[in-house]
């Protein structure tokens, strides 16, 4: 990385990370001491097939503004 990007690069890379990296460990002390929980609600927001919608030309979600379109070449269609 020093060879392509420089000394200076580097070192400023590795100052500007120092707070993440600081952030991190205070992170997981606190995680090891028991202190954080973790926040998981089982079931929340859970797609099931009424959420789903799939055509031979696109895939719709619930909650998700734009459908995922279907519509591609297939690079392998040509070996059967």
């Amino acid at each position: 990385m020093e060879k392509r990007h420089g000394k200076q690069a580097m070192a400023e890379h590795l100052r500007s990370n120092e707070q993440v990296q600081e952030q991190s460990e205070a992170y997981d002390l606190s995680c090891r001491r028991g202190q954080i929980h973790p926040i998981y609600h089982f079931g929340d927001d859970v797609k099931d097939g009424e959420d789903i919608s799939l055509t031979p030309h696109e895939l719709k979600i619930s909650g998700f503004a734009n459908p995922i379109s279907l519509d591609m070449d297939n690079p392998y269609s040509d070996m059967c």
